[in-house]
């Protein structure tokens, strides 16, 4: 895992960090020395004493950034790769914070608390399947990992899975952030865990006509103390929530599809599963 810096120290800080990611920093940087928050605050040539390609940099102050843009790159970082604006952290991010887009070794950890995610992992893929609608002949898991899906389907369907990286010899590798969904046609899209790591929600969405239906989770908000002791609403305090149920379900409508179930396991797990159905290709008529 990389170092992770932040600057500049402030108010602007106060608002974006919470008090659990002040504790992954290792110090601020500023024109002034001193402490913020019990974390010292270096000046800019603190950098010089850093391998730049082992640090993470995240710039506070968006109305500051074009600034602390330019100090930045004078000692020789770059935008994306060494520092990010920190309220815009996309992929690419924590891509790089936990091992340089490595996110597979993440996944194969045997940390316990890695184990109990991916039971509750598997639980959620159990759960969504069992929401698959009975005509429903082929589906695509976009955002497959380790295909967990796969174990609950019937042998009559058709799976395709999708992710960012090669997973096995059937993985079809598209990058959503950057790529279009592949012109393959499916009966349904599967999306467990994905909508909050995708930067262009509604882009994506207006692919979706293709499909008949669409099931997806979609995390509960959460509260976190940020600095300034406000709350502030994620998935965790490092994911930003890019949408919250009221606006997925308008976005869906907005792109004819209906929500036509809602399921909340709140004893297993805090999140929602959503089946959407395509208006025009299921037939059904909107009151």
């Amino acid at each position: 895992m990389r170092k992770m810096i932040a600057c500049p120290p402030g108010e602007w800080a106060k608002k974006l960090l919470t008090i659990s990611r002040l504790e992954s920093i290792e110090y601020f940087l500023d024109e002034k020395e001193g402490i913020f928050y019990g974390k010292t605050v270096y000046g800019y040539e603190r950098l010089l004493q850093e391998d730049k390609d082992n640090i993470i940099v995240i710039v506070t102050d968006s109305k500051a950034y074009g600034g602390v843009k330019y100090r930045l790159e004078s000692y020789g970082l770059k935008e994306n790769v060494h520092f990010f604006n920190g309220w815009k952290l996309n992929r690419n991010f924590y891509q790089l914070l936990f091992g340089d887009g490595q996110w597979t070794n993440i996944e194969n950890m045997t940390l316990p608390v890695m184990e109990m995610h991916r039971r509750g992992w598997q639980q959620r893929a159990e759960s969504m399947a069992g929401l698959i609608p009975d005509d429903v002949g082929s589906i695509m898991d976009i955002g497959c990992g380790e295909g967990l899906l796969k174990k609950f389907l019937p042998e009559r369907i058709k799976y395709y899975g999708l992710d960012y990286c090669k997973r096995d010899a059937d993985t079809i590798v598209c990058d959503l952030d950057k790529d279009k969904l592949p012109e393959i046609s499916v009966d349904a899209y599967y999306l467990a865990g994905v909508i909050n790591y995708i930067s262009d929600i509604r882009g994506l969405m207006k692919q979706f006509v293709r499909a008949k239906y669409v099931i997806l989770s979609l995390s509960r908000t959460e509260p976190f103390i940020r600095l300034d002791a406000k709350e502030c609403n994620g998935v965790t305090d490092c994911v930003v929530l890019r949408v919250t149920t009221a606006e997925l379900i308008n976005a869906m409508y907005e792109n004819g599809f209906i929500c036509s179930r809602m399921v909340w396991e709140y004893e297993k797990r805090d999140e929602y599963y959503f089946v959407f159905e395509n208006i025009n290709r299921i037939g059904r008529k909107i009151c």
